[in-house]
């Protein structure tokens, strides 16, 4: 999951690119690291064995992409933000109406504390973030340009509506 969400960042800010295209939307159950959604085989006749009752499974790579695909929107463009630690990603994007997100990838093994985030316009906030046992778990609101506790592996996300 780190891997892809990694792969998106350095595609958007290295690449200079304006849209990621993942190809690994779905595979069979067990398969295909980068998956977004794990399907249980429909033909077995046996809805028992699928791991859950609905016969697909949101991965955790589901949640470290959707960092990217809930909060940056059509119209938005990438504005330049750096980070002093070379294990911090961080990407930023300024929208129509002075809305704006920052994705912030930690992909140390340690939690990193006391960072700060400059450049987004000022505004209300919404948090979110995913590690490696939560995902997408709304962390509340913040004052820009302070950033909560990044743990590590982990993927926080700041929208400024």
């Amino acid at each position: 999951a780190l891997k892809l969400a990694s792969i998106i960042h350095k595609t958007l800010v290295h690449g200079d690119v304006t849209a990621y295209w993942h190809w690994d939307l779905f595979w069979g159950a067990g398969t295909g690291e980068g998956s977004l959604l794990l399907v249980d085989n429909p033909f077995t006749g046996n809805r028992r064995m699928w791991a859950n009752e609905k016969g697909f499974t949101l991965t955790q790579s589901f949640w470290y992409y959707a960092h990217f695909c809930r909060f940056i929107r059509p119209g938005f463009q990438r504005v330049r933000v750096t980070c002093p630690i070379d294990s911090i990603l961080v990407s930023a994007y300024v929208g129509p109406a002075n809305k704006a997100c920052a994705v912030v990838i930690n992909s140390s093994n340690r939690s990193i504390d006391g960072l700060q985030l400059n450049g987004l316009p000022a505004g209300s906030t919404e948090v979110f973030q995913s590690t490696l046992s939560d995902r997408m778990t709304s962390l509340g609101s913040m004052q820009i340009p302070a950033l909560p506790p990044l743990p590590g592996h982990s993927i926080t996300t700041v929208a400024v509506n």
